[in-house]
C-alpha cells in the first residue's frame, strides 16, 4: 500500500493505494500519528485508488476510527468506484461504524 496526505481548512485527508493488508500496520501507525499531529477536526480515509482490501486491512481502518474517537475527531471513509471494495463495505457493514462520503 501507499498513501498521500491532503490538509485543508479544517479536514486530513489521505488517499490509500494499492492493497490493503495486514502487513502495512506500520504504515497504518504513521498515518495515525500524521492524523494526529495534524490538529485537524475532520479525518477522511479515500479508498478511491485501492485494489484490494481484506479483513485484516478493514481492522486497520478500526484502528484510524478508534484514535479518532479518542481525540473526538470526525472520520469518514470516500469510497471510489471500485465494485469489489464497495461490495466488501456493503457486506461488512462499514457504514455503521465509519459513515461514507461522496
Amino acid at each position: 500500500m501507499e498513501y498521500t496526505t491532503y490538509a485543508n481548512n479544517n479536514e486530513y485527508e489521505v488517499l490509500l493505494s494499492g492493497k490493503l493488508l495486514f502487513d502495512d500496520m506500520p504504515l497504518f501507525r504513521k498515518i495515525i500519528a500524521d492524523f494526529l499531529s495534524s490538529k485537524k477536526a475532520s479525518w477522511i480515509v479515500d479508498l478511491t485508488k485501492l485494489d484490494f482490501i481484506d479483513s485484516a486491512g478493514l481492522g486497520l481502518l478500526l484502528c484510524i476510527k478508534e484514535a479518532a474517537d479518542k481525540g473526538k475527531n470526525k472520520i469518514s471513509l470516500r469510497l471510489g468506484t471500485d465494485d469489489k471494495i464497495n461490495e466488501i463495505m456493503e457486506i461488512s457493514k462499514f457504514n455503521q461504524l465509519i459513515p461514507f462520503i461522496e
